[in-house]
């Protein structure tokens, strides 16, 4: 989801993954279609950082504010 709030297909998940992880984040919030490019993700990444998927606008605004 853009800055515009315009959903945009994830091309790079696992790039996105392993930047969010290096800048600090512990939790990274990621559409339900984009899960199959994180297969190759190392168990040292997957050991840092929490991946939350969503499948529509509404449940990633829900996974957000925790309901």
């Amino acid at each position: 989801m853009s800055v515009g709030g315009t959903i945009e297909p994830v091309y790079n998940g696992l790039d996105m993954a392993e930047m969010a992880a290096d800048n600090g984040a512990s939790a990274i919030l990621l559409p339900v279609s984009s899960r199959k490019q994180l297969n190759d993700m190392s168990d040292d990444l997957a050991s840092r950082l929490m991946v939350i998927y969503y499948k529509d606008a509404r449940d990633a605004l829900y996974k957000v504010l925790g309901d």
